[in-house]
């Protein structure tokens, strides 16, 4: 699932100050090292960060038992954890392998593997209910989730169970980490009870949009709109986000548009043409076509068709030299 592209500037967002202007390592979770890792890719303020939006999606939402599962598919699973092993493989890495339970206990022959996540075996403890996405592939007589997403099925679903939002990265930076700074931003932060320790973030983003302007064109506040570009409720909810971002994109292009046109009006200057009558029909007769009728009463409109010639458009001056010239 691919996502807009559509990304505005940042800078009109930054320049309101206060929470928006703030470095983004001050979001709770970001410490100083991945500050300086996120400024590699443009990213020095939250307002930067909140504008970061994804590159595309991977729609995880659909949670299925164990013994649904298919092979060669990316799918989500609610498993309850069994025995959790670690060893090292013959090239020196830790390989980590979960057996997998239904909900209610029942076991299955669905493995998880990790390679180089040794966490796994400290974060989670065997018996534990959780929700894990990723890959299925025969291994043997069973199936197996190969480096999968993992997370306490009683916790709020952020890399797991959802559509999942996928980010450009740089060097150094995790896509879970991504994730998780920018859930904090726009979601805000709860703690492992629930309750909310840090305010969502992207409510401070001002929408350049009238309510009455929203409103005729049926579109979501911008706050909204990026809090569902980010982490979608659901593919509606993510097209009428897009669709929001979209219109502020052309707004702009076309408001820029006027404005270039509006300057150039403005300074156009070039000296005045003036032709007889005699001349301008020696120019027309000398055309290598015959004037439409439109063309003929729009040529007979006026008072004066030399007086009809002198103007101050560029263009048109530019035109008629050019024709004078070819005439020489």
């Amino acid at each position: 699932m691919a996502a807009s592209r559509t990304t505005p500037s940042s800078s009109s967002s930054s320049s309101q100050g206060g929470i928006l202007a703030a470095l983004v390592g001050t979001l709770r979770g970001v410490g100083p090292d991945s500050a300086k890792l996120l400024e590699r890719s443009r990213i020095r303020t939250v307002a930067d960060l909140l504008w970061h939006l994804p590159h595309r999606y991977e729609d995880l939402s659909e949670i299925k038992r164990l013994r649904m599962l298919r092979a060669d598919e990316k799918q989500t699973a609610l498993a309850r954890l069994g025995r959790i092993t670690q060893r090292r493989t013959a090239r020196g890495q830790t390989l980590t392998e979960a057996e997998l339970l239904e909900e209610d206990g029942t076991p299955s022959t669905v493995k998880a593997t990790w390679f180089g996540r040794s966490f796994v075996k400290q974060s989670f403890p065997e018996g534990q209910l959780v929700r894990i996405s990723g890959d299925v592939k025969w291994f043997g007589r069973g199936l197996q989730f190969s480096q999968p997403r993992l997370e306490p099925a009683d916790r709020e679903a952020v890399h797991t169970g959802r559509i999942v939002p996928v980010y450009r990265l740089t060097e150094g930076i995790k896509d879970g980490q991504l994730r998780r700074w920018l859930h904090t931003a726009v979601e805000g932060a709860r703690d492992r009870g629930g309750t909310l320790v840090a305010s969502p973030l992207v409510t401070h983003i001002p929408d350049p949009l009238p309510a009455s302007m929203r409103s005729r064109n049926d579109l979501p506040e911008i706050a909204l709109a990026l809090q569902q570009v980010h982490f979608p409720a659901d593919p509606i909810a993510l097209s009428h986000a897009r669709r929001r971002l979209a219109f502020d994109e052309l707004l702009t292009l076309q408001l820029a548009t006027a404005q270039r046109r509006a300057k150039w009006v403005a300074e156009a200057s070039a000296p005045a043409l003036r032709a007889s009558d005699e001349e301008l029909a020696g120019w027309i007769r000398d055309l290598p076509f015959t004037l439409t009728d439109a063309q003929q009463t729009r040529r007979c409109r006026g008072p004066s068709r030399a007086a009809r010639i002198s103007t101050s458009s560029p263009r048109a001056s530019r035109a008629r030299s050019a024709h004078t010239s070819s005439k020489r």
